[in-house]
């Protein structure tokens, strides 16, 4: 469900790249092309400046910038740290998950008014499992690298325990557990 993460610092730079490995049906790995350095660096820069841009130039007061980038391929999630750190999910195609019919559930009140009380699709919400995701991402990125004292902000980010927990929270959104 998750292909990468990307983590930017608050110049556009990138400080970290995780490619999430993908599982086919049969429990095989697919293979699929994966950009070099330099691509990810390309991206970094490119996405923070449309981010500035979007932000700067939305006809809603107060924009934070872009949010979801949607594409028959993939869709990227931009979640942004109140220190400007942006964190980029890309992920399976929104439209091709989210396309499935939707039932709406509805609670009588004592009134006799009809409530909706809870949205139930087929596939997961794939945007409540970005966010989720991306919540145990940025805590393990506050417990792991925030507080690493040889760490210095807005550099590359070189942690084990924080890849690894990258890696687990990657299995958990690919088996539904979000």
């Amino acid at each position: 469900m998750l292909y990468q993460l990307l983590i930017i610092n608050k110049a556009g730079g990138l400080v970290y790249q995780h490619i999430f490995p993908q599982t086919r049906a049969g429990g095989t790995s697919a293979a699929s092309p994966s950009p070099n350095s330099n691509d990810f660096l390309m991206l970094a820069g490119t996405f923070h400046s449309i981010h500035a841009l979007v932000a700067q130039f939305s006809p809603v007061a107060d924009s934070s910038g872009l949010r979801v980038l949607e594409s028959s391929h993939f869709t990227l999630f931009c979640f942004q740290a109140p220190t400007g750190t942006k964190f980029l999910l890309v992920t399976i195609p929104l439209s091709g998950l989210q396309s499935a019919s939707s039932v709406i559930s509805h609670h009588v009140t004592q009134t006799g008014r009809t409530v909706p009380t809870s949205l139930h699709s087929g596939p997961p919400n794939l945007h409540a499992v970005a966010t989720a995701a991306w919540r145990e991402i940025y805590l393990a990125y506050g417990a792991f690298v925030a507080r690493d004292p040889f760490h210095v902000p807005e550099m590359p980010i070189r942690c084990s325990r924080f890849d690894a927990a990258v890696s687990r929270i990657g299995q958990r959104a690919s088996s539904g557990i979000y």
